[in-house]
């Protein structure tokens, strides 16, 4: 199997470097029990497993950068206000103000029915958990968790916006960095 960033979960880079860290004591208390070999291995394997695992640490993270968001004109113009109110972050920081940055801007006419914008109806699954959400993405003024309508600008309205249906991604919610998969985008109040 390919590992690709949609495929690599971060549990399955928290075993790959747990035991790559049990392999490489092996080798360390070898080596200290005077077996040269060892020592030449030791120097080969350590270099290798932090080069490695950084690669696989920057291939998830990259995620993100994979699915291009995309966004009709009209919602881009209220992004792009809102996006400006916000702290500035970092270029690679996981926020609204990067996703319209990195945006492609099509003609409101030409924007696809697939694709998260505001005012859409979307369903979504938690990649560890299993667990599946629906709920609409509004402008702040409009949220209202009890009706299930969340902000743009909350983090996970922030991470949906300009994605499409079947795509996944990794956003920082507050619990930490979480993986989402889309499973059904609804436009028809925008139509």
């Amino acid at each position: 199997m390919v590992m690709s960033p949609k495929n690599i979960s971060p549990q399955a880079i928290g075993l790959w470097v747990s035991i790559n860290i049990l392999a490489n004591a092996i080798v360390i208390r070898e080596a200290f029990l005077g077996s040269n070999s060892l020592y030449w291995l030791l120097l080969i394997t350590v270099p290798l497993l932090l080069f490695s695992t950084s690669k696989i640490l920057k291939l998830n993270n990259m995620n993100n950068q994979l699915n291009p968001v995309v966004l009709p004109e009209s919602d881009f113009r209220i992004l792009k206000r809102l996006a400006s109110g916000q702290a500035v972050k970092q270029p690679d920081d996981m926020s609204l103000n990067h996703e319209v940055e990195r945006a492609i801007i099509v003609k409101d006419d030409a924007f696809p029915p697939n694709t998260i914008r505001i005012n859409t109806r979307v369903s979504i699954t938690d990649m560890e958990t299993e667990q599946t959400s629906s709920f609409t993405i509004v402008l702040p003024e409009h949220a209202d968790i009890r009706k299930k309508k969340i902000s743009v600008v909350a983090p996970m309205g922030a991470a949906l916006i300009g994605f499409r249906e079947g795509d996944d991604f990794s956003w920082k919610m507050p619990g930490g960095i979480r993986r989402f998969r889309v499973l059904e985008v609804d436009n028809s109040s925008n139509q």
